[in-house]
């Protein structure tokens, strides 16, 4: 059997493991976090993602949770062991194109997290690169950006010849 590199056969996978076990997600985030269950409820309740898998390790607790928005929209929450300070994620941005959304449902999520006690959200916002962005801070800090498409009759060239190194975002 041929494979590729990055595509390895079912008989390569370890001992036990079959490869409906090992999801696909070939880019992902994993977020150390300081309350699990805050942050489990802002990112199901509020981004939309649900839990594909939670694994618990040796000692009966909660190892990882792996969350997922949509196919390749993955990340992995794990509870820090000691306390976290600082600020977490400083000048890291996740961000995640959920292309099935609308104005009206980016407008939804933004509502959803703002109801939530913890966390804050920005937007959603118009941005001069033809998207609508909600972008929030988890309970830790982490920010999270949700994007979609604005419109999607609008060209490239439409596009590339409207914005400017000094649009930015504006509010909904």
């Amino acid at each position: 059997m041929t494979t590729h590199a990055n595509h390895p056969s079912h008989e390569a996978a370890p001992e036990g493991v079959g490869f409906d076990d090992i999801p696909d997600m070939p880019n992902f985030a994993v977020l150390l976090v300081s309350d699990l269950e805050k942050s489990l409820q802002w990112y199901t309740e509020g981004l939309g993602f649900w839990v594909e898998k939670q694994l618990t390790g040796p000692d009966g607790q909660l190892a990882v949770i792996h969350l997922r928005r949509a196919q390749y929209r993955d990340m992995l929450l794990r509870p820090a062991r000691e306390p976290l300070t600082g600020p977490l994620g400083k000048g890291v941005r996740l961000s995640f194109t959920v292309n099935a959304e609308t104005e009206a449902t980016m407008r939804e999520i933004a509502d959803r997290l703002a109801a939530l006690p913890q966390g804050t959200v920005n937007g959603p916002l118009s941005t001069p690169w033809n998207t609508i962005d909600v972008e929030a801070t988890d309970p830790d800090g982490y920010v999270v950006v949700l994007t979609t498409v604005a419109d999607r009759a609008r060209t490239w060239t439409e596009l590339k010849d409207s914005v400017r190194s000094d649009d930015r975002p504006v509010r909904l």
